[in-house]
Parts: C-alpha cells; structure tokens; sequence
C-alpha cells in the first residue's frame, strides 16, 4: 500500500524512514509540502515517474565500482581475468548511465517553474553543475573507449582505461552519492503522492502542532488502510479525540469496549499507523488529523508465548506490559488490547484496572472485551 517507489535504493530508503520516524516539525512539513506538490500537479508527477524507471540500482552500482579501486590483480588471472574485466567495464557504463538520468532528472525539478517550490529547494545540490560536466566527460570517455559496452571486446589497454576512469570517478564519490540521495527521496515521497491518490478511501495532510501544556491526538473519519469492507455498507470510519480536546479538557485514556470482530483492535492498528504515517511526512487515511509529535509508541497486542525461553503467554504479556509502564513517558502512544486475556476473569480485571490508573499520564488506549466487568 504504501511502497510505490520505482528505484531499488528508493525502497532502501523508504524502509529506513519507517524504521525512523521524524520528531522535528519542520522536517515533517517539508516533506508534506513536497508530497503536496506530487498531488497538485500530477504531471511534474509522471515526468519523474518517467526518468526513475530509467535509473538502475544506483547506489549498488556505485558501490561495486568504488570497490574495484586498486584491485588490478583479479584481472591479470588467464581465463577468468578477461570475464572480472568485462563485468566491470559494464557496471561502470551502466552507473555512468543511469546518473547521467538521474541529473537530468534534478536539474529539470531544481527549476521553480514546475510549481513545486519545496521540491526544488530539496534537490538543490550545489555542485549539480559541475557533476554534469564530469558525467558528460565519462561519457565521451566510454563512446571513445567503450562504445558496445554490454558486448566488448577486451583490448589489452583497457584495464588500464578503466582504472584510470575509475580512480577519476571516485575522487568525487561523496557527491555522488548526494545524487543518488536526492533521486531517492523524490522516489519515495512521489510514493507518498501516489498512495493518496490511489486509495480508496479518504486521505488528508496532517496538521503538525507544537506542544503547549499537553500533547493532542485529534482525527476524524479515521480508517484502516487493510480493512476492506465485504459488505455493500463498506468501511465505518471512525472519531478520534485524545489528550487536550478543543474545550481545554485532558483526556489522556481511552476505554475501548465491544463484542469479538467488533472492530477494536482495528482502530488501535489504525491510530498507530496514522500516527507513524504522519510523522514520516505522509497522508494520513482520515478526514482530518491534528497531532503533537509522538516520541514512542507502545503497543500490547495479541497474544504469544515463548516456550523456548519458559515463557507462558500471562508472563510475556505482563512482562510487555510492565515495560510500557517503565518506559512511557507524556509523549508516548499506549495501545493495549485485551489485557489480562492470558489469565482468569476477574485477575484480568484487576490487572486491566491496575495498568489504567497511571495510564491516565500519557495518551492511552485500552480495549476490553464485553464479558470484563469494568468502570473508569
């Protein structure tokens, strides 16, 4: 649902940002503003999407030439040296190639005509330049040296050629890899763009706020981007409101309560993934969405034991539990569905009644089913 980038170092990329999300709200908004840009003006959108399908892997690329510095040995070997060398040839022709795109590509965005102002600051790289010109030179280099690259045939001065144009090339690796992070970051945050306007349910940019007294998690017309609907009546959003509500209230819990498949776990799932989406710079799947920056989340979800270790499923799940009650703090997101499941009744509602007294310090959300007898 959301991995729509094209290159593979652009799902490199987009795997790291989910694994870190952002804390800074003007790095959120810039990215937001970027993906806002894709959305407006779809056609700045398809001309992007045109040069990525053109780019190889460049970051391995880069990667197997900047390793083949000073390793002359390999190809002086009979038989096999000829085939390292012709292997090599090849991935340097194919990474000249693919930046020679790929600086096409942020040349043509650097421009402010597209309408997409945060896009062109984004990509500025200062020696774009200059690195045009030194792709233009290898290029010239291989028509001359290396002009039916994919089937050369090896000439006795072309390890030597090689090594010079290579030793050449990576004198400057740093700034080639500012490229390959530039045209990795237009690919994912295009993918950003395009999962909002292929979803089949509402999407909306999420409003950022800074942190007064209290921290806010406010949306509405929540959704969950996998619960597809098979019913005719299709998805049933929901409201969301946490932490300071609009009348200056804190309300920091939630009591989730309802028969099995009535949709409790789903909106927790939900709420987690609006809030990761939100701080990687994406739309979130609601109406509308107001929210302080979150510096955790906790979740205690389904149910596991760990016979290995000696673990019954009651130990892991308070073992997990105390955790979040060490570790949470004001800014935390607490998600715990069905705690005390792993044991009896009533000592999983005395456990459930426990953990939510001091959950009242931080946003929480606690789901029980409707056979546990529970007042807040």
């Amino acid at each position: 649902h959301l991995n729509h980038c094209i290159t593979a170092s652009g799902k490199r990329l987009l795997r790291r940002w989910i694994c870190h999300p952002l804390k800074d709200v003007d790095a959120i908004n810039r990215r937001l503003d970027i993906v806002e840009g894709f959305i407006q003006h779809c056609g700045v959108g398809s001309v992007t999407l045109e040069h990525l399908r053109k780019i190889p892997d460049l970051e391995r690329l880069l990667g197997r030439v900047r390793s083949t510095v000073g390793l002359t040995s390999a190809v002086l070997l009979p038989f096999v040296g000829e085939k390292i060398l012709k292997r090599r040839i090849k991935t340097f022709c194919m990474l000249i190639k693919g930046l020679r795109v790929a600086i096409d590509l942020l040349s043509a965005l650097r421009r402010e005509d597209h309408g997409i102002p945060a896009l062109s600051k984004s990509v500025d790289i200062p020696t774009l330049s200059s690195l045009d010109e030194s792709v233009h030179q290898f290029e010239e280099a291989i028509r001359i040296d290396f002009e039916q690259y994919q089937d050369h045939d090896i000439k006795d001065h072309d390890a030597t050629t090689l090594a010079n144009l290579v030793e050449h090339f990576v004198g400057k690796a740093t700034e080639w890899s500012l490229v390959i992070n530039a045209i990795s970051t237009v690919d994912v945050l295009r993918s950003f763009a395009a999962m909002a306007l292929s979803s089949f349910g509402t999407m909306c940019r999420p409003r950022i706020l800074l942190k007064d007294k209290s921290p806010i998690l406010r949306m509405k017309g929540l959704w969950h981007p996998y619960a597809f609907a098979e019913s005719g009546t299709g998805l049933v959003p929901n409201d969301l409101s946490l932490g300071q509500d609009l009348l200056g209230h804190n309300r920091f819990a939630l009591l989730l309560t309802g028969p099995n498949m009535g949709g409790k776990s789903t909106i927790m799932r939900a709420t987690c993934l609006a809030i990761v989406l939100a701080q990687l710079g994406c739309y979130v799947p609601c109406i509308s969405c107001e929210l302080t920056l979150a510096d955790s989340i906790f979740t205690r979800l389904g149910a596991t034991d760990r016979i290995m270790s000696g673990e019954s499923t009651f130990l892991v799940e308070c073992s997990e539990t105390a955790s979040v009650l060490q570790n949470a703090t004001e800014d935390s997101l607490v998600l715990l569905d069905e705690l005390g499941r792993g044991t009896s009744t009533f000592d999983g509602y005395a456990i459930a009644y426990a953990v939510s007294l001091p959950s009242i310090h931080y946003i929480t959300m606690l789901a029980i089913p409707f056979s546990m007898p529970f007042s807040w």
